[in-house]
Parts: structure tokens; sequence; C-alpha cells
């Protein structure tokens, strides 16, 4: 369990992913391929290692390979193999996980309802009955012998390998039979970057270790200084300070804002209001002692300006006391 956290954990920080998420992706990953919890962390370093090499992000693989992970396994695809092809449709179509690995799904699943004898798409409704068809007359076989179909990789090694020498019309045929009509536009980018996926899925073979590399980056980035010092003072304000302190501040907040809410504001805009005339004040005070100030005083004093008389003095005394 706690190899597992550890590891649903880094895929979730590293992968930009919530914690459920990961962890639900990660654990459908490991029981489709039938595969034990020490060997989770191997699993997450092929996600980061494609991440790093391929237009996707290792959380929209785990999204994908989560849908498709049961299917894959029991048409006898490389873990590699799979997420190499994930990751080539995915940075294609630039779309979500989910809707990359539910083209894979179905493309599998119809393959595997041709198998078992059954010869029409149960969400489509779509027959199957001419799938063989079609891939024979491309020259590809879908059976060994009459009891026993191929390996679904090998078929999709050799319908890649002829694909460019197939006509368009041949190309779509193929598309429509492996995925149905809805799902033909992510198997030609399968099929296009096929070479691409082959790269991919090497880089997933060779990727031991990158996720512990990825994670003691992080741990030394800022971000997880910063995420550290808020876990920490958390902890320590649970100690220290009471909850019903936190809550007398907080209500002591909320009464504050209310009772300026119910006069409307005023015990917000009349200290705005004096701030303001004490800026003016010092702004005209400031002036007054400028060069330019005593020129403007004199020109009015040569124009025969009238001094302040009584009337006027009081407004301004008023004015300036409250600015004070």
């Amino acid at each position: 369990t706690n190899e597992l956290l550890k590891d649903s954990m880094s895929l979730s920080i590293m992968g930009n992913m919530d914690a459920e998420e990961a962890t639900t992706s990660l654990t459908a990953a490991l029981k489709g391929y039938q595969l034990q919890v020490d060997q989770a962390s191997s699993v997450v370093d092929k996600f980061f290692a494609v991440d790093m090499a391929a237009a996707t992000s290792s959380s929209k693989l785990a999204t994908a390979l989560s849908k498709c992970a049961a299917n894959a396994k029991l048409a006898g695809l490389s873990l590699n193999d799979v997420i190499g092809q994930l990751a080539v449709v995915n940075e294609t179509m630039q779309e979500a996980g989910e809707s990359t690995g539910t083209f894979y799904n179905t493309m599998l699943a119809r393959m595997g309802n041709i198998k078992a004898g059954r010869l029409s798409d149960p969400e489509t409704g779509e027959d199957l009955s001419d799938v063989e068809t079609t891939l024979k007359g491309a020259g590809i076989r879908l059976r060994d012998s009459e009891s026993e179909f191929r390996n679904f990789g090998d078929v999709l090694d050799e319908v890649a390998g002829k694909w460019d020498s197939f006509s368009d019309v041949t190309q779509r045929a193929i598309a429509s039979a492996f995925a149905g009509s809805r799902q033909q536009t992510r198997f030609l980018a399968l099929m296009q970057g096929y070479p691409q996926a082959a790269k991919y899925a090497e880089t997933a073979a060779n990727s031991i270790g990158v996720s512990a590399q990825k994670m003691e980056v992080y741990q030394d980035s800022v971000e997880a200084k910063a995420n550290r010092m808020t876990a920490a003072f958390e902890k320590f304000s649970s100690v220290v300070i009471s909850d019903d302190l936190v809550g007398f501040f907080y209500d002591l907040g909320a009464g504050a804002l209310n009772t300026a809410s119910s006069f409307d504001g005023l015990l917000v805009k009349i200290p705005l209001l004096i701030a303001a005339f004490a800026a003016v004040k010092a702004s005209l005070a400031g002036i007054n002692k400028t060069e330019f100030g005593q020129s403007v005083i004199g020109s009015f004093k040569d124009l025969g300006a009238p001094e302040m008389t009584g009337s006027m003095r009081k407004p301004v005394a008023i004015i300036s006391k409250a600015a004070a």
C-alpha cells in the first residue's frame, strides 16, 4: 500500500493529476497487465519518459491506458507498445486521454468480438462480418488457422508495414474495419505515426529510474519547498492556535464587514474621503512652496485678486481640519 501510494503521488504531483485520478489510473494499468505493486514505479517511469519525448502528457497517457489496459493484455500487446501507440494518437489528435483510450479500447474490442464469433459491434451495431474479408483483400491474415487468430500486435505491425502501399480507398476501408466509422480518424493517425510509436515504445522500455530523477528535481524546486513550508505552517498553527481563536477572528471580521455594509459603506468611505482631502492639502502645500506656486500667487495678486473673506475662510478651515 505504501509503495503504491508513493508511486501514485509521484504521478499526481509531477503529472499534474488529481491524487484520486492518479491512483485509479495506475491501479487500472497494474490490474489490466497483471503486474505486482512493486512494478508500479516502472509503469510511472514509462509515462514520464514518453511524456518528455512526445507532445503529450503523463496524465493523458495514464488516463488513456486505464481505459484499455485489460483488453490490450488479452490481445497480446506489450505495455511499451501500447503506451507508444497511445502517445502517437494523443499527440496527433491533441485530445483528452479518455478519448484516446476509448478509441484504442474500441479497436481492441472489435477484434475481440470477431475472435469470439460475435460479428456485430455492441456499441454501434455495425456489422463485423466483413472485417476479415477486408483485411484479406489487403493481403493481411487475421488467423493463423481456421481456429486460431493471430496476435493482434502482429496484425497491427503488418498493417502498418504495408500502409503506404495501400490506396486511399483501401486505407479508409481498413481503418473502418479496425476502428469503426466513429474512430477511423484516430486509426489513420496511428498508422501514419506508427514508426514514431515504435520509437516511443523503445523510450518506454528504457525508462528505468526516470520518475525518481524527476522527483528528485521536484524536491529541490521552489514549488516543492513552498509546499513543504505551507504544510509545516498548517501543522504548526493547528498545534499552537486553537480552533476557537481562529473562529473568533473570523467572526470578528464578518461582524465588521456586516456593520460597514449596514451603513451603506460610510464607515469605509469616510476614512477614504479624509485621506483624499489630506492628499489634496499636502499637494497644495507642496505646490505653494515651489517657485511655480509662488509665481501663480504673485500673478493673482498682480491681477488684484481679493483677499479671502471671512465667509470663505470657514469652509476652508473645516476642510483643512477634516483632512488633518
